[in-house]
């Protein structure tokens, strides 16, 4: 599945309402929910996180979000460590790697529990961290 354009590319089973690359971009979304919704009937999903990264923000003003003003790059989140409460502040892809990575002092694992990614600038904030 490709939502880019140029090379927007609609799977096979994708349905095709729009005529362009809506459809793709309708049908991606379609498909990491139904995976989501799979994952969340498992009998492993009380000890998996699932995170749905964004891998950049859509153009401005265009034919899927014609009146979009604000870009934000989506990130979510879903079945994390518990005591985890929701974030709402501005971030970048560069939050991302911190976020899912332990933290440095604790002995907990955060998120995925991912090693530690070093505390520098080039590497950005953890998200949930409130800094």
């Amino acid at each position: 599945m490709c939502t880019h354009e140029l090379t927007t590319f609609l799977d096979p089973g994708c349905e095709q309402k729009f005529g362009n690359k809506r459809d793709a971009v309708v049908c991606a979304g379609q498909m990491a929910a139904d995976f989501i919704e799979w994952v969340k009937k498992q009998n492993f999903y009380h000890n998996t996180v699932i995170t749905v990264p964004g891998d950049h923000v859509v153009r401005g003003k265009n034919s899927i979000y014609p009146q979009r003003s604000k870009r934000q790059i989506f990130f979510t989140i879903i079945n994390p460590q518990k005591g985890s409460e929701p974030q709402k502040h501005r971030r970048t892809m560069l939050d991302i790697a911190p976020t899912l990575s332990k933290p440095p002092v604790s002995g907990t694992m955060d998120c995925a529990g991912t090693k530690p990614v070093e505390a520098t600038p080039c590497f950005g904030r953890k998200i949930r961290s409130g800094s």
